[in-house]
């Protein structure tokens, strides 16, 4: 993930942004990737100017994302109300207590288990909330009906660990660099120039050439082409789903890993899917993996595997096993960093290698585990 500082005039650049598109990408290196290894332990708080968030560099982003994460929504909104800051993930649960409240009362006395259409043929049209019509309208979130007429809504933000950094606008600041997501794609401009560096794009659940490769394994439901499973242990209004997204790009100065666990729970009322305080399967995931990449040394050739923990991704060469484990959740709706996760930047004038290729992922298995009584229930990653 990336840098910090704010210069003055950065809110002038940011109104320029729309007419940087055209300027030529420049990838710029600011820090060897070994600096951003061994500052894994920053401690700088987070800042914030104008609504948007200000990290020292990528470790320190990426170490905050995972403090953030692990926060309950009140602990997290008390710490944003600090910064004067709204994060993506506090307008999703604003959006959500708005709809329930509403729903609740709209629907008042009725079976909160009749279809959409049930409800309109006793002419009970429902209308959402106007945080919600605002939010549509703004493209922070997508509003979706299944093909039974029942609703549900997410936000547009596919890269998730950022929900917890980004505010309605989508900006970040690493360092000198100035971060824009919009949805799959991230635009670094300079803090100092306004001068668009690079852009960075992903598509899940795919391989391909040119430096990018991606994988999403979790659970499916084949028989009906959907990511969601009915949860056994209930009936059809309540359900779930999780996966583990590795997304990987790099040019052959920087290396761009993102790999998370992601994890929703919802219950449907009233036709609408919503997730809810009280239904919180989401017990925890046992996972395990070994990866490496590749890079090109000066005289050596290409497809030499890199050695040693002086290079960007400490402990990958030789095929190295990961595991991540996690118990006791007890949540509807959670996403966690797990590794290789950062970005890496490289001078490769000093350097004296290039990135050659990607990190690849070898043997990875995932297991999810939502509690279905005092047991509980395991599905394996597809």
């Amino acid at each position: 993930m990336k840098k910090l500082l704010l210069r003055g005039g950065v809110f002038s650049i940011l109104l320029a942004a729309s007419v940087l598109g055209c300027k030529k990408e420049k990838p710029q290196v600011a820090v060897n990737a070994v600096n951003e290894i061994k500052e894994e332990k920053i401690t700088q708080p987070v800042k914030s100017e104008n609504g948007v968030l200000i990290f020292e560099n990528y470790a320190h982003l990426n170490q905050e994302i995972d403090k953030l994460s692990k926060l309950n929504s009140n602990e997290r909104i008390a710490l944003e109300n600090k910064l004067g800051f709204q994060s993506l993930a506090t307008i999703e649960s604003k959006i959500t207590e708005s709809e329930i409240a509403h729903q609740e009362e709209f629907f008042k006395g009725v079976d909160p288990n009749l279809s959409v259409s049930e409800y309109e043929s006793m002419n009970l049209f429902y209308e959402n909330t106007s945080i919600f019509k605002e939010n549509l309208e703004a493209g922070i979130i997508e509003k979706h009906v299944d093909k039974k007429g029942d609703i549900s809504f997410c936000l547009s933000m596919k890269n998730a660990p950022y929900i917890f950094v980004l505010g309605a606008d989508s900006k970040v600041i690493v360092g000198d660099e100035l971060l824009v997501l919009n949805n799959l794609e991230t635009k670094i401009y300079s803090v100092k120039t306004g001068e668009l560096l690079r852009t960075s794009s992903v598509s899940f659940g795919t391989e391909k050439l040119n430096g990018e490769f991606d994988i999403d394994k979790g659970t499916y439901n084949t028989s009906t082409n959907s990511r969601w499973l009915t949860d056994p242990a209930k009936n059809s209004n309540y359900r779930y789903y999780a996966n583990v997204i590795f997304t990987s790009n790099f040019t052959i100065e920087i290396l761009n890993q993102t790999f998370y666990w992601t994890a929703r729970a919802e219950q449907k009322k009233f036709g609408n899917w919503n997730t809810r305080n009280d239904y919180n399967p989401i017990y925890g995931i046992s996972a395990n993996w070994s990866y490496d990449y590749w890079i090109i040394y000066p005289g050596a050739g290409f497809g030499v595997k890199r050695e040693g923990a002086q290079y960007p991704l400490a402990n990958s060469a030789g095929n190295p096993t990961s595991s991540y484990n996690l118990s006791s959740l007890n949540s509807n709706y959670t996403i966690r960093n797990m590794y290789p996760n950062g970005f890496y930047s490289i001078n490769t004038t000093t350097a004296g290698y290039k990135f050659f290729d990607n990190v690849r992922l070898y043997n990875y298995s995932f297991t999810f585990k939502f509690s279905g009584g005092s047991s509980g229930y395991n599905y394996n990653a597809i």
